[in-house]
């Protein structure tokens, strides 16, 4: 009948998915320091000092799975001519994005809530 128990799983709970906003709520508070701690790029989250962090997300609308690299810090451009893949360090990611953006991303249950995208 199913390839796999994962195909089963899929099936069983396709279209009981909950809503997230609560959960992005919730975020959102946990996330906060100051006013709008929140709703700030990480980038500008750097300029408080302490060290350079990242966290992984993963994109699932595309096979293979990609990894997402959120993080605190800015890759400088690499040189004329060199292919950046090459070089292994640049990831799909951003530090343009919100700290709760990173956590709802890195920290969503695919099965239980809604996909989230930005």
């Amino acid at each position: 009948l199913y390839k796999s128990s994962a195909q089963g799983l899929r099936v069983a709970v396709y279209g009981c998915k909950h809503d997230a906003s609560a959960f992005e709520t919730l975020i959102k508070q946990a996330c906060t320091r100051g006013a709008n701690y929140a709703e700030e790029p990480l980038i500008d989250n750097a300029l408080q000092g302490g060290p350079k962090v990242f966290t992984v997300a993963a994109i699932v609308s595309v096979c293979p799975v990609q990894p997402y690299v959120f993080r605190t810090y800015q890759y400088p451009e690499p040189p004329a001519g060199v292919n950046p893949g090459g070089l292994g360090f640049h990831r799909m990611g951003s530090c343009k994005m919100a700290l709760w953006q990173a956590v709802r991303a890195s920290s969503a249950a695919p099965y239980y809530l809604e996909d989230y995208s930005f």
